[in-house]
């Protein structure tokens, strides 16, 4: 979805924090904030208070990828982006960086932390959650993975989905007929009405499916 490349030279902190130097730490009350806390270093060993400029809802993608081994494997994207630029094959995003990091701006901080507590309540659940999510991934049920994202997203799915839907998309018009491409993107992206797929067949292009 994003230049790879791109994240890489560029300073974290000015997607992954919150602006002006803002911490979510300051909308949560002294016991509440103790007892994320304690959650947090229980089930995960996270000190939460080096995060609390990160946006809420990072964190606790972060926080779940590394409690369910996810992080110490590496993305797909990453790896298809090693392989693509050893290739010598040009690379690019579907989005820029400010789309893609943008979206969580958009989000209130209060439903981000309603996230990042549901996680440290439920540690357990939410790993199960995830497990699930990939063997439907795995055996290919988009449906499965659209409606999952799309009931977890709430009302935030115009920001997270339907809006970034629109902006991959423009960017697949403006490179689909230069040459064969590769394109890759989550799979939440490519079902539903509003899905990369539905917009590709109405654009008039034909797909096929592939088993890989």
């Amino acid at each position: 979805e994003i230049d790879v490349d791109a994240i890489s030279i560029t300073d974290a902190k000015l997607f992954f924090h919150m602006p002006s130097g803002q911490r979510w730490t300051e909308c949560l009350t002294g016991p509440k904030l103790q007892k994320l806390m304690k959650r947090a270093e229980r089930s995960f060993g996270v000190d939460l208070r080096a995060h609390e400029h990160t946006y809420p809802l990072l964190l606790a993608h972060q926080i779940l990828a590394k409690g369910a081994g996810l992080d110490e494997q590496g993305g797909l994207d990453l790896r298809l982006w090693t392989v693509a630029k050893e290739k010598g094959l040009e690379c690019f995003g579907l989005e820029e960086l400010s789309e893609h990091f943008g979206t969580l701006a958009q989000i209130p901080i209060r439903r981000q932390l309603d996230w990042l507590d549901e996680l440290l309540r439920e540690p357990s659940i939410a790993r199960k959650r995830v497990f699930r999510l990939i063997s439907k991934y795995e055996a290919g049920d988009l449906a499965y993975v659209y409606r999952w994202s799309k009931r977890m997203l709430g009302p935030d799915r115009k920001h997270m989905l339907y809006e970034r839907n629109n902006i991959m998309f423009q960017k697949i018009l403006q490179t689909i007929d230069a040459g064969p491409c590769f394109y890759t993107c989550g799979a939440a992206h490519l079902y539903g009405a509003y899905g990369l797929l539905r917009k590709l067949k109405h654009a008039g292009y034909r797909l096929t499916n592939y088993v890989i």
